[in-house]
């Protein structure tokens, strides 16, 4: 396993919590009892050290206990839509209108945004639409705001930064970390003045190479760190899959291309764990009987 990209929240101290994640791995999500919301201690969720923090078992009470209809969007890139699943087919309705081709959902079932809609549907008053689309930057969530929020979300799940590190030579626009974070604080600003409650999450590594091709000019570990930054200046948690998939190939000794559909999309594997540690760090109940 290639360690370079470890950034230095992982260290040795964080081994121990890495053994509870992977034994919450295999036996299944982790959090509250169904029904009721999960304080988040059994999951990889970063936090800012002031006590005014605020915890995604906050938001999601109101899933657990609401008693009116409530919608959920996913906001994201080709992670969140599902690409490298074995069964991704963007042949759903169309997200975006965008020239030449339009953007349209996947409706594959092995991706975790997919899983995890099923889920929360299945078990809650909720309706979950998926507005990941593939090759978005935060700046292009920005430019076609108005196709992929309508202001109806009462709460929108966030996971963005991967495709932040390509220099956009053709609008001569070149992405920083900077330019990261300040995006990702128009998102949460423009989400909450229309009084939609935000959780952030962050993808995990990819391999190498994908770090080396097509003009990167920084590393999944910088966006990464974006995000803790972002999420401790904001004073809020946020769901840290980088670190979750780190733990994991330390304590499994497993590469990171194991994982990975084509060095930068989880697979079917990874989709399945990328799922379960989200449930964790929204505080759903374990599910019995499910293995990776």
């Amino acid at each position: 396993m290639n360690m370079k990209e470890v950034p230095a929240a992982v260290s040795v101290k964080n081994v121990l919590s890495a053994v509870v994640a992977v034994v919450m791995l295999i036996t299944g999500c982790a959090g509250g009892a169904a029904g009721t919301s999960g304080n988040g201690s059994h999951a990889k969720v970063k936090t800012g050290e002031s006590s005014n923090v605020r915890p995604i078992s906050d938001v999601m009470e109101r899933v657990f206990t609401s008693e009116e209809h409530l919608h959920i969007k996913l906001i994201g890139d080709s992670i969140t839509q599902g690409v490298g699943s074995s069964d991704y087919s963007p042949t759903g309705e169309v997200v975006v209108k965008h020239n030449p081709k339009n953007w349209s959902r996947n409706v594959g079932e092995k991706s975790w945004a997919a899983m995890l809609k099923k889920r929360l549907e299945s078990e809650y008053d909720v309706t979950v639409t998926n507005n990941g689309i593939r090759g978005v930057s935060t700046h292009q969530i920005l430019y076609f705001w108005d196709e992929l929020v309508d202001g109806t979300e009462d709460i929108a799940i966030v996971m963005l930064g991967t495709n932040n590190r390509t220099i956009d030579d053709e609008k001569n626009f070149k992405y920083t970390t900077d330019t990261l974070y300040e995006e990702l604080q128009e998102i949460k600003d423009r989400l909450e003045a229309n009084g939609t409650q935000v959780i952030f999450m962050s993808a995990g590594p990819v391999s190498d190479r994908n770090e080396e091709v097509n003009g990167k000019h920084f590393h999944m570990k910088d966006v990464e760190e974006v995000i803790h930054r972002f999420a401790e200046d904001n004073e809020m948690e946020y769901i840290s899959i980088y670190e979750k998939v780190y733990d994991y190939m330390y304590l499994t000794d497993t590469e990171i291309d194991a994982l990975l559909s084509d060095g930068i999309h989880p697979n079917d594997k990874l989709h399945r764990m990328y799922y379960k540690w989200i449930c964790e760090g929204l505080g759903l109940s374990r599910e019995t009987g499910s293995e990776v």
